[in-house]
């Protein structure tokens, strides 16, 4: 069961990986501002893939009940937009403490959270069709 537990954050952990990489290791950011677009909704697609999948270990181990189509898309795009207000109070606290540039002011972090959600709700549809 960890095993599988581990593997349902696999494409989290690969869309951040991802991320860092771009960031460290080609200062990518600065040389191609608009890659932020797809991060963030790459990002909503993968958590949604990791609630999909702990989802799926919940109903296998009768740890969760079942929920109609509509009640799991919406939950699992609540769950990928409370992550994507999370993951930018943590851009907003770096730029306030560390003095980094993360945030290009509030049209930058709406977009940034539409782009989640729809990824979100990307996600979670293609989940339910798999």
């Amino acid at each position: 069961m960890i095993k599988n537990i581990f593997r349902a954050f696999l494409p989290p952990i690969v869309v951040f990986w991802i991320h860092a990489f771009l960031i460290f290791g080609f200062n990518a950011y600065a040389h191609v501002p608009m890659l932020d677009v797809p991060m963030h909704f790459f990002g909503g697609v993968s958590i949604a893939m990791t609630a999909s999948l702990l989802y799926r270990l919940g109903l296998k181990y009768h740890s969760v009940p079942s929920m109609r189509v509509v009640l799991r898309l919406f939950l699992i795009t609540c769950i990928v937009t409370w992550v994507a207000v999370l993951w930018e109070f943590a851009e907003f606290l770096s730029d306030a403490t560390l003095h980094t540039f993360m945030q290009a002011g509030i049209r930058d972090t709406m977009g940034d959270l539409l782009l989640g959600m729809m990824g979100g709700l990307t996600g979670a549809a293609l989940m339910n069709k798999r």
